[in-house]
């Protein structure tokens, strides 16, 4: 012990240096609190160490883990051979294995898990668990919070990754969503992208995709993919495109009332089944007939459109009615 009023108070290989005022080591083998690390403590475990001027950080124990150089009140629970660089103050690893927090990322928590890994100047960015994650250079308060070989790429701050595996949130894609599934990307540069889950779906700018191969690659598009695997892609923006190779339903009461669209159909079909309807009785065609002769069948444009606009041609609902 070199550092004034610094503690040892047992195992076997044990060291803390010059003016790292009051650090304690309680234990264990070949831990070392280096010069300057003021009121630094290593609680147990092997091979823990604590750089230079790291003041008031913490190993708790484990194996091989490290504090770099001026990561004050940084912390490292235990678990094996994870790392908090330089500077990356206030700064946690809570366990696993071979974790690591970069340079500059202050306010950096990894949960746990395995080979998960925060970048340079990505404050305040969490993973929470899993193995193979990354939130890379200034993604500051960005999270992953598990699965497995999932990315949030470089400058896509406040972005989130809930999980599964191999999805990516890519560059400059700040404020963007990914829920989990497989394969699935926001791509670069796509502000408030959203991806709930599923496979191999892509989003960009405000849009959101979601199923198997959707791609919503037009700003502000939707795009939903059924499982038969045909990629199912937007063609222009803000525009809504779905694929449902079973059909559409959409109902308009607690019951199977509303409209439908058949499989390979190409018009919506009225719910007509004799089941659905009551009070039947007869009527004389001869007289709707009649009725029916008498609406105006007229060429006309809507409001909206300009004058010279080719014309719609049929009845006026309100007549006809």
């Amino acid at each position: 012990v070199a550092a004034a009023f610094g503690v040892i108070g047992g195992g076997s290989g044990q060291q803390i240096e010059a003016l790292a005022t009051n650090a304690t080591i309680a234990g264990g083998l070949d831990n070392t609190v280096h010069y300057g690390a003021r009121l630094s403590t290593i609680g147990g475990g092997g091979n823990n160490t604590i750089r230079t001027n790291a003041d008031y950080s913490t190993i708790a124990g484990g194996n091989g883990n490290l504090i770099e150089t001026n990561a004050d009140w940084a912390t490292i629970s235990g678990g094996f051979q994870n790392k908090i660089q330089t500077n990356s103050f206030n700064a946690t690893i809570a366990g696993g294995a071979n974790n690591s927090i970069g340079m500059n990322a202050s306010t950096a928590t990894i949960g746990g898990g395995m080979n998960n890994l925060i970048w340079t100047n990505a404050d305040y960015a969490t993973i929470a668990g899993g193995s193979g994650n990354e939130v890379r250079t200034n993604s500051f308060e960005s999270t992953v919070s598990g699965g497995g070989q999932n990315t949030i790429e470089g400058f896509s701050g406040n972005s989130t990754l809930g999980g599964g595996k191999q999805n990516t949130i890519g560059t400059s894609s700040p404020y963007s969503t990914l829920g989990g599934g497989f394969a699935n990307t926001i791509n670069d540069g796509s502000d408030y992208a959203t991806i709930p889950g599923g496979r191999q779906n892509v989003a960009t700018n405000y849009a959101f995709a979601s199923g198997y191969r959707a791609q919503a690659t037009n700003t502000g598009a939707f795009v939903w993919s059924d499982s038969n695997g045909t990629t199912t892609a937007s063609t222009n923006n803000n525009s809504v495109t779905m694929r449902a190779s079973g059909g559409y339903r959409l109902l308009t009461g607690t019951t199977n009332v509303g409209v439908s669209l058949a499989a390979n159909g190409t018009s919506w079909s009225t719910i007509s089944d004799r089941d659905a309807k009551k009070n039947f009785a007869p009527v004389n065609g001869v007289n709707v007939l009649d009725k029916l002769s008498l609406v105006p069948v007229q060429s006309w444009n809507y409001k909206w459109e300009a004058d010279g606009t080719v014309p719609h041609l049929g009845p006026i609902a309100q007549e006809f009615k």
